[in-house]
């Protein structure tokens, strides 16, 4: 039920950042592009559950459009 909930809300644009190695990493598996490795280190910026930005290496890569005024949430993302 709650599952059906959040799908009516919509999007909210929030910007979430997980671990490379966190097993809900699905990017490259079930969106397109590369799959990443899989190090704890290395960070997946999410946007509304699409893939915008990543961490690998010490290198901020950008997967998607990402506005300027919304870099410093993007890449506080990539740095928690």
């Amino acid at each position: 039920m709650a599952l059906r909930a959040i799908r009516r809300k919509g999007t909210d644009e929030r910007i979430i950042g997980i671990s490379g190695a966190d097993p809900l990493n699905l990017a490259g598996i079930v969106t397109p592009g590369e799959r990443g490795p899989a190090i704890a280190a290395n960070r997946i910026a999410f946007r509304d559950g699409v893939p915008i930005a990543a961490r690998v290496a010490g290198t901020v890569q950008y997967l998607a459009p990402v506005a300027e005024g919304e870099r410093p949430a993007v890449l506080a993302a990539l740095r928690e």
